[in-house]
């Protein structure tokens, strides 16, 4: 074990930003698995799309959340995370709100 817990390779513990990053870079990825769930259990076409989208906003919230715990908690433990949710967070959520904004007018 080291001497210094807070430099060890696992944090089983974990601090609030480092869980706030690992959202961030775990539910872009999860997103599109609800969206067909949301999908698949209704009819309406706009519901996935706003679900998704909020969910998105929250993973997009604590990432940039997570980045001001980077002075404390280190670089190499939320950096990396935090900014590909982000990226991920906001191409995907672009892609809900056009389809969310689109749905209303389809006449299908």
């Amino acid at each position: 074990m080291s001497a210094h817990p807070e430099h060890s390779a696992f944090d089983s513990g974990g601090s609030f930003f480092t869980k706030a990053a690992w959202f961030s870079l775990i539910v872009p990825f999860l997103v599109p698995v609800v969206w067909f769930c949301t999908l698949a259990a209704t009819s309406r076409m706009d519901l996935p799309a706003m679900v998704s989208f909020f969910i998105l906003l929250s993973s997009l919230a604590l990432g940039g959340v997570s980045l001001f715990g980077v002075r404390r908690h280190g670089r190499k433990r939320i950096v990396w995370k935090a900014v590909i949710g982000i990226i991920a967070s906001v191409v995907l959520g672009y892609f809900a709100a056009v389809f969310w904004s689109m749905s209303y007018s389809w006449h299908g």
